[in-house]
């Protein structure tokens, strides 16, 4: 046979968070109960590493962090 066909075995790690841990993550998000993914980490998945946990929703395509404030620059800083 042709080496470069896939076989239907799954090879590698595991993925840390499934596909319907991710749509339980979408569900909540929109419910309101997480705010970001760390909030999600911390309540729903203790055992997955915070960053993990906002990859993977990052590549969902919702944002899994809140952008850290930033101070207003002024004249004098430039």
């Amino acid at each position: 046979g042709d080496c470069y066909i896939k076989s239907g075995v799954p090879k590698g790690r595991p993925k840390a968070m499934t596909s319907e841990d991710i749509e339980r993550a979408e569900e909540l998000f929109a419910s309101g109960e997480a705010e970001d993914g760390s909030d999600l980490q911390r309540k729903y998945f203790p055992d997955i590493p915070v960053r993990t946990v906002q990859n993977s929703l990052t590549q969902a395509g919702i944002r899994g962090f809140i952008m850290a404030k930033k101070p207003k620059l002024e004249p004098r800083h430039i």
